[in-house]
């Protein structure tokens, strides 16, 4: 290109870049460069011009290269070195008249520049130069360097900020984690009944990009279950009203409400600050979609990861927990115990189905066993269950549940296996049989937890010292039997190691055989009063008839008159 070009095909060349190559007048170049000065060329008047460096800061101002009188353009700012010229592209060199006559510059023979027009409308072009190497490579352009570093400062704000945001959402899941560990688990996990409407998805929060597999912010389904509108839960609970708490838990609180078809249901919330919440949200979404049995409460629906909060929605079983009743919490009265018997096998029941489907559901306890108006039993709170792999026989984990309940060699190695709950059922048979709480700081120092004081009293065959003795165990033979074989089966199930407790399978056929002996017992019982009645009415004769008695009474009559 020529230096005599318009405006337009400047610009281009100033974006894609060029090279530039031209030939001095010999004498007014040799002159300029004895005096240490530099050949170049004044892009105004389209000629010759020396370059000289600059080394005082006035104007006008001398040079110090062997010239006299030499005037210049006003210095930059600082004086600034040859030696980087990535950083000061020839900002230093400046252009001495030619008709002055003695030239001054640090001279050099190279003859390829890369130089950058700044752009006036129908001014003069000023030139800046920059040096090229003498083997022909390019140095880094300036607007290059500055590109750079204004890249390399946008992300160190940006990574900055992040480290901000990471540090307090660390601190945020530092305190969630210590409120876990020390809140009880004790929470009612209840069912709650599809809400008709569409969800609308709110924005994502911050936890959301825990979620694994489908994302269930864009469709009505999520793993079979629907997806509820944040909305229409948050108006079925009155905003989550404190006063509709049907209990809390370590992952969430459980919210009374009814929808505006009035159906009843509860909604579980889970805490906003607990780092887990989100991969507790998806696991136990999974687990509950995908389980089918009588005595497992089933999950309805949930909300959108990309709610404000996450919620999961239960059927509302109104008769409350075992715990309720069999610590006099309840308005019912103690549970008998037939209906203890009852609850034990259901609860068996459905905690086989749960390790044959491979689900281990870690936090096994009374609080956890709701119970409907009939009595029949919802196992409840997945919260902390985890699918059980295939190829392996334990779980190895941080220990979680609630105090009392948790398998004493899982404190030790952190290995979960169906044992585990094994040993929770154990505590829950041993509540049936006793009324008394899995863990009371006001019974004796040795009995505070009763898998140990169940333990120590059934071995030394002081098991009526156990037994809440409202059930009949010193006056009825048949019960004292069966609580008996009850208590023994607690005892196989709290033992220490886990190859010596017995699988949920076998302690469910333990407890249908003392059902059905019971049930036998039961029918004996009827069969005997039956014979009994029948016996005693053959000890008298049948009473005569209204006919019979009128028929005798003439006949004596008529006889009399013959006589």
């Amino acid at each position: 290109m020529t230096l005599d070009s318009t405006e337009s095909t400047l610009r281009s060349a100033l974006t894609s870049g060029f090279g530039l190559q031209w030939f001095a007048n010999n004498s007014l170049c040799n002159e300029c460069t004895k005096s240490s000065g530099r050949c170049g060329y004044d892009c105004s008047k389209n000629s010759f011009a020396c370059l000289c460096r600059i080394v005082v800061m006035d104007t006008p101002i001398h040079v110090e290269c062997g010239c006299s009188n030499v005037q210049l353009h006003q210095s930059p700012s600082e004086f600034k070195s040859f030696r980087n010229p990535i950083l000061y592209p020839l900002s230093d060199l400046y252009q001495v008249p030619a008709h002055r006559g003695n030239f001054c510059a640090l001279g050099f023979s190279f003859s390829f520049f890369t130089f950058w027009y700044e752009l006036e409308l129908h001014s003069c072009i000023s030139l800046l130069f920059k040096m090229f190497n003498l083997s022909g490579k390019r140095k880094t352009r300036m607007p290059l360097a500055v590109g750079l570093s204004i890249a390399g400062a946008a992300v160190a704000f940006i990574g900055i900020g992040w480290c901000f945001i990471m540090k307090r959402k660390r601190r945020k899941r530092e305190i969630a984690s210590k409120a876990s560990l020390s809140n009880d688990t004790e929470s009612r996990d209840l069912q709650t009944i599809p809400s008709s409407k569409p969800l609308i998805s709110p924005p994502t929060n911050f936890f959301a990009k825990g979620i694994p597999k489908s994302d269930i912010g864009h469709q009505s389904t999520y793993f079979g279950v629907q997806i509820f509108n944040y909305n229409d839960l948050q108006a079925a609970t009155n905003y989550f009203d404190s006063s509709r708490e049907l209990g809390d838990g370590g992952f969430g609180t459980v919210y009374h409400g009814t929808l505006s078809d009035g159906r009843v249901v509860a909604v579980k919330r889970l805490y906003e600050n607990n780092f887990k919440r989100v991969e507790q949200f998806m696991n136990e979404v999974e687990i509950l979609a995908r389980l089918r049995h009588q005595n497992l409460v089933q999950l309805f629906g949930c909300t959108s990861k990309r709610s404000p909060d996450l919620l999961l929605v239960y059927e509302y079983i109104p008769n409350g927990t075992v715990a309720d009743h069999l610590h006099g919490r309840a308005n019912s009265g103690l549970l008998s115990w037939p209906v203890r018997l009852k609850i034990a096998v259901e609860t068996a029941d459905a905690l086989s189905y749960l390790h044959s489907s491979e689900i281990i559901h870690r936090d096994v306890k009374t609080t956890n066993i709701l119970l409907d108006n009939d009595f029949n039993v919802k196992v409840a709170d997945f919260g902390l269950s985890r699918l059980f792999p295939n190829n392996v026989t334990h779980v190895s984990t941080a220990p979680q549940g609630t105090p009392g309940y948790v398998d004493p060699e899982y404190y030790q190695v952190y290995q979960l296996t169906e044992k585990s709950d094994v040993y929770s059922f154990g505590v829950v048979l041993a509540e049936l049989i006793s009324s008394l709480e899995a863990v009371d700081t006001n019974r004796h120092k040795h009995d505070i937890n009763l898998a140990s004081m169940a333990v120590n009293k059934i071995q030394s065959c002081a098991l009526d010292e156990l037994v809440d003795q409202s059930l009949g165990f010193r006056t009825n033979d048949s019960v004292r039997r069966m609580i008996t074989v009850v208590a023994e089966l607690a005892f196989r199930c709290l033992q220490q190691e886990r190859d010596m407790r017995p699988t949920m399978k076998e302690v469910l056929e333990s407890l249908r055989d003392v059902q059905n002996q019971e049930l036998n017992m039961h029918n004996e019982e009827v069969v005997e009063i039956v014979v009994d009645d029948v016996a005693l009415l053959k000890g008298f004769s049948d009473p005569p008839s209204p006919i019979s008695y009128l028929t005798e009474k003439e006949h004596d009559s008529s006889a009399s008159s013959s006589m």
